[in-house]
């Protein structure tokens, strides 16, 4: 009986890890917000220049992805508040944002933050890159991990 369990342990402690082997499908971790881009137009903005002009209690946003490989919990910081949220991914890229909440302060670009959180609608990922698409796929937040 002892053998049978012990293959058992050894057999599903593999098949565990081979499940995640392949991590650049998760997006369980830490990223960090690098910038925001209009895909139509180009333009950016990135995070250093709005931390610069705005009075924020946290320096970086930072999400953290804690779940499996189709939902879970974001636990983060905005420009100003802490947040938590669940994600769901559905059809390989694309991801809804629910059940968000927050601390209430006011700061100048936590609106364009939190806009965005409520319209994403897919996301890219390559190794430590995260674009987060949004409005339609038309914009994108740049994320890179945090090690």
């Amino acid at each position: 009986m002892k053998p049978l369990i012990l293959i058992l342990s050894l057999f599903f402690s593999l098949t565990a890890f081979g499940q995640h082997a392949d991590s650049t499908n998760s997006l369980t971790g830490k990223w960090h917000l690098i910038l925001f881009r209009d895909l139509k137009t180009g333009q950016m903005t990135d995070t250093a220049s709005i931390q610069d002009r705005s009075i924020a209690f946290y320096n970086r946003v930072v999400l953290d992805f804690e779940g499996n490989a189709d939902s879970g919990t974001i636990v983060g910081h905005s420009f100003c508040n802490s947040m938590v949220c669940n994600y769901r991914i559905y059809n390989n890229s694309k991801i809804a944002f629910d059940h968000y909440g927050s601390t209430l302060v006011n700061c100048l670009y936590e609106g364009k933050f939190m806009k965005a959180l409520q319209q994403v609608s897919s996301y890219k990922r390559n190794k430590d890159t995260l674009n987060v698409l949004y409005n339609n796929d038309s914009e994108e937040m740049l994320f890179n991990a945090v090690k």
